[in-house]
């Protein structure tokens, strides 16, 4: 890993939430203009190759075997999130994952927290329909 893997890593990082204290990227789309303004496709695909995320842009990735309620943290906003079962909710984080090596990474890692990442996974978020509620408690 050389310094531009670095630097494309911590931008991949203002990307990370924590789910129930476990980091999850949310990156909807990883040719839409929007997530370009903060992390090019060819810089996601190196990290593909290094083995710190990895990518389904067809498909995409859901998380989970969430209880009824759980939480999201981003910087210091803070998701109450309700599914709609009672244990094994799933959420849909989107068209990459970190991989174990990625998750031990991101410790190491000082994120630029941006409010329009915040917004743009909010809102993406609320138009789930396998998501019963969300909401902003802090």
């Amino acid at each position: 890993m050389d310094s531009e893997d670095a630097l494309s890593f911590t931008k991949l990082c203002s990307f990370v939430f924590y789910v129930n204290n476990d980091p999850q990227i949310f990156i909807f789309n990883s040719e839409d203009n929007f997530y370009n303004n903060y992390i090019s496709f060819d810089e996601l695909n190196n990290l593909n190759t290094l083995g710190l995320i990895s990518m389904n842009s067809f498909l995409g990735y859901m998380t989970g075997d969430f209880p009824k309620h759980y939480s999201m943290i981003y910087g210091d906003k803070k998701i109450r999130i309700t599914g709609k079962d009672e244990s094994k909710n799933k959420l849909a984080c989107g068209k990459c994952i970190l991989t174990k090596a990625g998750k031990d990474l991101v410790q190491f890692c000082t994120p630029i927290y941006e409010d329009n990442i915040f917004e743009i996974t909010y809102k993406h978020l609320a138009n789930d329909s396998r998501l019963e509620k969300i909401e902003l408690i802090s």
